[in-house]
Protein backbone atom coordinates (compact mmCIF):
# COMPACT_ATOMS: atom_id res chain seq x y z
CA UNK A 1 0.00 0.00 0.00
CA UNK A 2 1.04 3.54 -0.65
CA UNK A 3 2.43 5.12 2.63
CA UNK A 4 0.26 8.07 1.49
CA UNK A 5 -3.06 5.42 1.45
CA UNK A 6 -2.10 4.19 4.76
CA UNK A 7 -1.29 7.50 6.93
CA UNK A 8 -5.18 8.44 5.19
CA UNK A 9 -6.49 5.14 6.64
CA UNK A 10 -4.68 5.03 10.08
CA UNK A 11 -6.25 9.13 10.44
CA UNK A 12 -9.82 7.77 9.57
CA UNK A 13 -9.40 4.73 11.78
CA UNK A 14 -8.64 7.21 14.59
CA UNK A 15 -11.19 9.48 14.12
CA UNK A 16 -14.05 6.72 13.75
CA UNK A 17 -14.20 4.05 16.37
CA UNK A 18 -17.28 4.07 16.95
CA UNK A 19 -18.33 3.30 12.87
CA UNK A 20 -15.75 0.80 13.66
CA UNK A 21 -17.81 -0.87 16.51
CA UNK A 22 -21.05 -0.69 15.02
CA UNK A 23 -19.67 -2.31 11.73
CA UNK A 24 -18.24 -4.92 13.77
CA UNK A 25 -21.54 -5.30 16.13
CA UNK A 26 -23.47 -5.66 12.46
CA UNK A 27 -21.39 -7.99 11.02
CA UNK A 28 -23.04 -10.39 13.79
CA UNK A 29 -26.36 -10.40 12.05
CA UNK A 30 -26.05 -8.64 8.39
CA UNK A 31 -23.79 -9.63 5.73
CA UNK A 32 -21.61 -7.91 5.31
CA UNK A 33 -22.20 -5.37 8.28
CA UNK A 34 -24.31 -3.14 6.46
CA UNK A 35 -27.91 -3.29 4.46
CA UNK A 36 -26.17 -2.66 0.85
CA UNK A 37 -23.47 -4.12 -0.63
CA UNK A 38 -22.97 -0.46 -1.98
CA UNK A 39 -22.09 0.67 1.48
CA UNK A 40 -19.62 -1.92 2.29
CA UNK A 41 -16.02 -0.98 1.93
CA UNK A 42 -12.86 -1.57 3.81
CA UNK A 43 -11.63 -1.35 6.70
CA UNK A 44 -15.49 -0.48 7.35
CA UNK A 45 -18.06 2.05 6.50
CA UNK A 46 -18.97 5.64 8.51
CA UNK A 47 -22.35 4.77 10.26
CA UNK A 48 -24.54 7.92 10.04
CA UNK A 49 -25.79 9.18 13.35
CA UNK A 50 -27.91 12.36 12.20
CA UNK A 51 -28.13 14.97 9.33
CA UNK A 52 -29.41 18.54 8.63
CA UNK A 53 -29.08 19.82 5.44
CA UNK A 54 -26.42 19.02 3.11
CA UNK A 55 -24.19 17.35 6.26
CA UNK A 56 -24.14 14.39 8.60
CA UNK A 57 -22.79 13.67 11.35
CA UNK A 58 -20.89 10.09 12.20
CA UNK A 59 -21.12 8.07 15.61
CA UNK A 60 -18.06 9.48 16.73
CA UNK A 61 -19.37 13.29 16.47
CA UNK A 62 -17.44 14.03 12.65
CA UNK A 63 -19.20 16.09 10.13
CA UNK A 64 -19.15 15.75 6.93
CA UNK A 65 -20.65 17.21 3.82
CA UNK A 66 -23.24 14.28 2.40
CA UNK A 67 -22.23 14.07 -1.56
CA UNK A 68 -24.61 11.20 -1.62
CA UNK A 69 -27.58 12.64 -0.99
CA UNK A 70 -29.48 8.79 -0.33
CA UNK A 71 -28.40 8.96 -4.46
CA UNK A 72 -30.99 11.85 -4.90
CA UNK A 73 -33.95 10.61 -2.77
CA UNK A 74 -32.58 13.55 -0.92
CA UNK A 75 -32.51 16.49 -2.66
CA UNK A 76 -33.96 18.90 -0.60
CA UNK A 77 -31.38 17.95 1.85
CA UNK A 78 -31.87 16.31 5.35
CA UNK A 79 -34.56 18.17 7.53
CA UNK A 80 -35.34 20.51 5.31
CA UNK A 81 -38.29 22.90 6.58
CA UNK A 82 -40.82 21.84 3.85
CA UNK A 83 -40.20 18.15 3.57
CA UNK A 84 -40.89 17.97 7.66
CA UNK A 85 -44.02 20.00 7.51
CA UNK A 86 -45.51 17.84 4.92
CA UNK A 87 -43.85 14.84 6.43
CA UNK A 88 -45.33 16.08 9.71
CA UNK A 89 -49.09 16.79 8.11
CA UNK A 90 -49.38 13.30 6.75
CA UNK A 91 -48.64 11.45 9.68
CA UNK A 92 -51.86 12.04 11.24
CA UNK A 93 -53.68 10.78 8.34
CA UNK A 94 -51.86 8.18 7.71
CA UNK A 95 -48.83 7.16 5.29
CA UNK A 96 -49.52 4.00 3.70
CA UNK A 97 -52.51 1.81 2.35
CA UNK A 98 -52.35 -1.40 0.60
CA UNK A 99 -55.52 -0.61 -1.18
CA UNK A 100 -56.15 2.23 -3.91
CA UNK A 101 -55.88 5.80 -2.27
CA UNK A 102 -56.18 9.38 -4.16
CA UNK A 103 -52.49 9.58 -3.51
CA UNK A 104 -51.91 7.74 -6.25
CA UNK A 105 -53.93 9.67 -8.75
CA UNK A 106 -52.25 12.86 -7.59
CA UNK A 107 -48.83 12.12 -7.86
CA UNK A 108 -49.58 10.03 -11.63
CA UNK A 109 -51.34 13.24 -12.85
CA UNK A 110 -48.31 15.64 -11.39
CA UNK A 111 -45.76 13.05 -13.58
CA UNK A 112 -47.84 13.08 -16.38
CA UNK A 113 -48.07 17.13 -16.72
CA UNK A 114 -44.90 17.14 -16.15
CA UNK A 115 -43.60 14.17 -18.36
CA UNK A 116 -44.59 13.66 -22.08
CA UNK A 117 -46.33 10.66 -20.76
CA UNK A 118 -50.02 9.72 -20.48
CA UNK A 119 -49.99 6.77 -17.97
CA UNK A 120 -47.65 5.42 -15.00
CA UNK A 121 -47.55 2.59 -12.81
CA UNK A 122 -45.74 2.23 -9.33
CA UNK A 123 -44.11 -0.19 -8.04
CA UNK A 124 -41.70 -1.29 -5.19
CA UNK A 125 -38.56 -1.73 -6.81
CA UNK A 126 -36.96 -1.93 -10.29
CA UNK A 127 -37.71 -5.80 -10.35
CA UNK A 128 -41.10 -5.62 -10.20
CA UNK A 129 -41.31 -2.56 -12.35
CA UNK A 130 -39.38 -4.77 -15.14
CA UNK A 131 -41.55 -7.88 -14.40
CA UNK A 132 -44.90 -6.07 -14.90
CA UNK A 133 -43.83 -4.33 -18.19
CA UNK A 134 -42.06 -7.71 -19.12
CA UNK A 135 -45.90 -9.20 -18.26
CA UNK A 136 -47.55 -6.90 -20.47
CA UNK A 137 -45.12 -7.82 -23.33
CA UNK A 138 -45.33 -11.31 -23.10
CA UNK A 139 -48.96 -11.69 -22.80
CA UNK A 140 -49.31 -9.31 -25.75
CA UNK A 141 -51.06 -11.67 -29.18
CA UNK A 142 -52.02 -14.64 -26.42
CA UNK A 143 -55.51 -15.26 -25.98
CA UNK A 144 -54.68 -18.29 -23.35
CA UNK A 145 -52.66 -17.40 -20.46
CA UNK A 146 -49.57 -19.54 -19.44
CA UNK A 147 -49.97 -19.71 -15.56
Amino acid sequence: MYPELQKELETFERRTPKSAAAHKKNLKRIPLGVASNYRAYEPYPIFVKEGQGSKFRDLDGNEYIDHNLCFGALMAGHCHPAVMKAVEKRLSRGTMFGMPHDMEWELAEEICDRFPVEMVRFGNSGTEATRSSNLKVVTMGCTTPRW
